[in-house]
């Protein structure tokens, strides 16, 4: 548990740390963060996305396993809305985006270079094939439902019109184009891809650690720790459920599928929500809370979930 606390947890949450704290002493702004996070969102995430799922085999997807995964996204999806309306009777809009929330982890920024370096540049593929499907489905889906709720379209597809237009939907579908068409990509644009690409997930974080900066978490929020304890708690516990259930049918013919899918469920709120919130003018200071709160306290969660892995 301590290795894995040591490398690679802690460097990686580091940048989070060390954007924070180079805030509070005045090195950087709270402003600052819109536009490394505009860098990371037009530059880096669409070189990285080019060139990991461009060149994918969607042959060796264990779809089986991205099939439980998904459905224990739903299912957490399903409690935390419910939570929301039933338990702390909050409107829709706000009862989906939390469900949303306690379901989509921090995969590209987060899980994926930790699970590259403790289970193999394997299970970083695994954690961006994941990502993938969630974020083309689950994310795709409640930011066409949000839309028509905020009345800014009053119509399916001119919400799905907006979706298309978002940087990281319209990127993703060009990866799946280029891979499923097996178009060659240039050995300069795969050199570009990988500079560009590999800054993405440490600017993000150090991005990140700007605006969590800005938070006091001294500030009592049931509703934020509720959300985290779903999210670091629930979700690893059914996914890892209905995998036992998926095994009783069928044999997973590679284990870094379900290690690392388990460890995508273990990880953080991903920082979607907070884009969708800052889109509508939804209430956001619940959202940076459980993401601060489950992003911290998930150096504890994936670490034991690496001791549980390696036993």
């Amino acid at each position: 548990m301590i290795e894995a606390l040591l490398n690679p947890i802690l460097p990686v949450f580091s940048l989070i740390a060390l954007g924070a704290a180079l805030t509070r002493v005045g090195l950087f702004q709270s402003a600052d963060a819109a536009v490394i996070n505009r860098f990371v969102i037009y530059v880096c995430i669409p070189a990285l996305m080019i060139r990991l799922i461009g060149t994918a085999d969607f042959s060796d997807f264990n779809w089986p396993v991205v099939s439980v995964y998904l459905l224990s996204e739903v299912c957490i999806y399903a409690i935390g809305y419910h939570i929301a309306r039933k338990v702390f009777h909050l409107e829709r809009r706000e009862a989906m985006l939390l469900g949303f929330a306690s379901c989509f982890s921090n995969n590209l920024f987060f899980i994926w270079p930790i699970a590259s370096v403790l289970l193999g540049e394997a299970a970083g593929r695994t954690a961006v094939a994941l990502m993938t499907v969630d974020t083309l489905l689950i994310f795709g889906t409640t930011f066409v439902v949000i839309d028509i709720m905020s009345g800014k379209q009053r119509t399916v597809a001119g919400a799905v019109v907006t979706v298309l237009r978002n940087p990281i939907t319209v990127i993703l579908s060009l990866a799946w184009v280029i891979n499923l068409l097996d178009i060659p990509l240039h050995a300069g644009v795969m050199t570009f891809s990988n500079f560009a690409g590999s800054a993405a997930a440490p600017t993000a974080l150090f991005a990140m650690g700007i605006v969590l900066s800005q938070v006091k978490l001294g500030e009592a929020d049931t509703v934020a720790w509720t959300y985290t304890a779903i999210k670091l708690l629930l979700h690893p516990l059914i996914a890892f459920a209905m995998l036992l259930l998926m095994q009783q049918y069928t044999v997973s013919a590679e284990k870094t599928w379900d290690y690392t899918m388990l460890m995508v469920t273990a990880g953080p709120v991903g920082v979607l929500p907070f884009v969708i919130a800052m889109q509508h003018n939804m209430r956001q200071d619940t959202l940076i809370r459980a993401i601060v709160y489950s992003t911290i306290l998930s150096l504890l969660s994936l670490s034991m979930l690496y001791v549980f892995i390696k036993s």
